[in-house]
């Protein structure tokens, strides 16, 4: 009986073959896997957040922040809609680092920080699942301009910025870093009062992804947004 068997020329070449066939397929496979975990955190990070402050605003806990880059006030606000309805893992003050990615990055890749903060007089911290979430305050027209949302019930309001998996990369916003708001009452997406094309076209490269929470939502979490 006559048998058949590969030369060493042929071997190599379907070698050659199924490294080019795998260099082309895993990292396509990566990123899919990637995208799959920071939408599923985004979920859980989301609806974290939001029965966190439904149950604050239930139980009456102060609403509202008075003045602009009170880190006093942040505290005090963090300590009353926070502590009480989510364990933190550790929480950092003003310019402390550890709960905020070393550097973050926009939509374009350029650097939007590179401190390890997201900003002085914020307070920021780290739920138990490795997110991470930081408080900053902005007046209501700020919001309204900068993050699309016109119901805002004060003259200020908290703006809640999270990385949905730590300092693991990107770090970028409409990526794995989503923005909401409370508006006094209840967790607010940013974008939510903008048009689906205004929304659209800030969830983009070559928009600030500020509104991306808004088109997560509307797409049903599928990444990735852009």
């Amino acid at each position: 009986m006559k048998k058949f068997a590969f030369t060493l020329a042929e071997s190599l070449i379907t070698l050659t073959i199924l490294g080019v066939v795998a260099s082309l397929s895993i990292p396509t496979l990566v990123s899919s896997y990637k995208n799959k975990q920071n939408s599923v955190r985004l979920e859980h990070t989301y609806s974290t957040l939001r029965h966190v402050i439904s149950n604050a605003v239930a139980n009456g806990a102060p609403a509202r922040v008075k003045s602009s880059d009170n880190l006093t006030q942040m505290n005090k606000w963090y300590e009353k809609m926070i502590v009480p309805y989510v364990n933190v893992y550790r929480k950092c003050s003003d310019t402390e680092q550890g709960c905020w990615p070393l550097v973050t990055f926009k939509p374009d890749g350029s650097k939007f920080r590179a401190d390890g903060t997201c900003g002085s007089k914020t307070v920021s911290f780290v739920l138990p699942e490795g997110s991470y979430v930081c408080l900053d305050d902005y007046s209501k027209s700020d919001i309204k301009n900068n993050f699309g949302v016109e119901d805002v019930t004060s003259d200020r309001a908290v703006v809640l910025f999270y990385d949905v998996n730590g300092n693991g990369r990107p770090n970028t916003f409409g990526q794995d870093i989503f923005i909401s708001i409370f508006n006094g009452e209840k967790l607010i997406p940013a974008g939510k009062d903008k048009s689906f094309e205004d929304v659209n076209s800030n969830c983009t490269k070559s928009g600030n992804g500020y509104m991306c929470m808004q088109k997560a939502i509307d797409s049903g979490y599928k990444f990735p947004l852009y």
